[in-house]
């Protein structure tokens, strides 16, 4: 196995060791059965601090033990380790400081690394494993759970607020496991941002898109699940046809009117991918468009050049006809973007996606995403991975859940 599919190989592999979901890490000292000190560095995290530096930080729990540290990082671009890439000597005291370390880029491109910390023991009653591993980027997602509280609701108990929210949280923890740092405009069902508390209304909309550039985020994303309009294909709102559900994902003007090239790349990742997942879940979804300038590949939709621009007028066919594939839109009204979020975001230059994923007024996805945690978890992690793969990252993380695999 080369080193590169190694390294990803150890990494997915730690991921799914400490769960995913969990966010634990192994205390760093465990008796042997040989009765030596299992010694290495724990809570090693990494965050972005702007888009040259990264910032590494553990603890020293393992200090009485350990006489140095020797943090090692792993670059994906160049397909080799650079040891001893910072060095550090341990006070021996636990509970006296937290190591920092600063990797300085010579670049602000996407970049994500892979880091490790080696430890020179104290004596010949300590043992020293090589230490588990984390990746690191420059890159920070603010993450918009769309709505709040009980929000939009479908059949079989379905509100797109809970869902969204559901969503969310799990895909910051997979961005998180790609070393992706992420912000969140709420925490829980309620949401407080721009003084404003539990609004649906452009001031409130507004501050979620205007969370990201005051939040150090380089991206936004808003979560959602989609409607149709009253009495579409002859049902009611709330009843429609299976037929109907497919993926809808809309870029605000940054994007679109800059030809953001990773931007692009991202939203068409998030319809594949998505789209994918309904598929391998069995929930019926309407083909991803195969409009492609590239020959009969379905799924490398519209390059800068062939984006929609859908104006208020028109959206209705391309939302509420069964006849409509899934599209990576520009919705476009007379103030710019259509929807207030990647409005404000594109005031402040910020690339923003808002994706619906499926629709809740299909009864059929209400009753699977309700009945089944695992389309939460697949929806998240196939957003995580096409965001990493987007960036260019390799998408380290796991690939499996409850029998679940995402697209590579």
């Amino acid at each position: 196995m080369g080193l590169r599919k190694k390294i990803f190989s150890i990494a997915a592999s730690l991921v799914m060791a400490g769960s995913a979901l969990s966010g634990a890490y192994i205390d760093p000292i465990c008796a042997s059965a040989a009765a030596k000190q299992n010694v290495f560095a724990s809570g090693l995290r990494t965050a972005k601090v702007d888009s040259k530096n990264i910032r590494l930080t553990w603890n020293d729990k393992a200090d009485p033990y350990v006489t140095a540290y020797h943090v090692d990082r792993y670059d994906t671009y160049a397909n080799k380790w650079i040891n001893n890439y910072y060095q550090v000597k341990s006070d021996r005291k636990a509970g006296s400081n937290t190591y920092t370390m600063t990797d300085r880029l010579t670049s602000a491109a996407p970049r994500q690394y892979y880091y490790r910390i080696r430890v020179d023991v104290a004596n010949a009653n300590a043992y020293a494993p090589e230490t588990n591993g984390v990746w690191g980027s420059n890159i920070k997602i603010c993450i918009d759970p769309g709505h709040f509280l009980k929000n939009n609701g479908g059949t079989y108990g379905y509100y797109e607020s809970e869902a969204n929210f559901i969503m969310a949280r799990a895909l910051a923890v997979y961005l998180k496991s790609e070393g992706i740092d992420y912000y969140m405009t709420r925490n829980n069902a309620n949401i407080t941002l721009g003084g404003y508390t539990n609004l649906d209304n452009s001031p409130q909309l507004e501050a979620r898109g205007h969370a990201a550039k005051y939040n150090n985020c380089d991206y936004f994303l808003s979560i959602h699940t989609n409607a149709n309009n009253a009495d579409a294909n002859g049902r009611d709102t709330i009843h429609q046809l299976s037929a109907l559900n497919k993926t809808i994902v809309f870029v605000n003007s940054t994007i679109y009117n800059k030809r953001h090239t990773t931007g692009l790349r991202i939203a068409n990742n998030l319809g594949q991918y998505v789209t994918n997942a309904n598929k391998r879940l069995k929930i019926t979804t309407n083909n991803w468009n195969p409009i492609s300038r590239y020959g009969n590949n379905a799924y490398h939709f519209y390059t800068s050049a062939w984006f929609p621009t859908v104006y208020n007028d028109m959206f209705t066919r391309y939302n509420d006809e069964i006849y409509h594939f899934g599209y990576v839109v520009y919705r476009q009204a007379s103030l710019g973007d259509y929807y207030a979020v990647l409005r404000a975001a594109a005031q402040d230059s910020i690339p923003g996606i808002l994706i619906e994923h499926s629709y809740h007024t299909v009864p059929e996805f209400c009753k699977r995403f309700m009945g089944n945690p695992t389309v939460a978890k697949a929806y998240a992690l196939a957003d995580a991975r096409a965001i990493a793969h987007g960036l260019g990252f390799a998408g380290a993380s796991s690939n499996s859940i409850s029998g679940y695999t995402a697209p590579n």
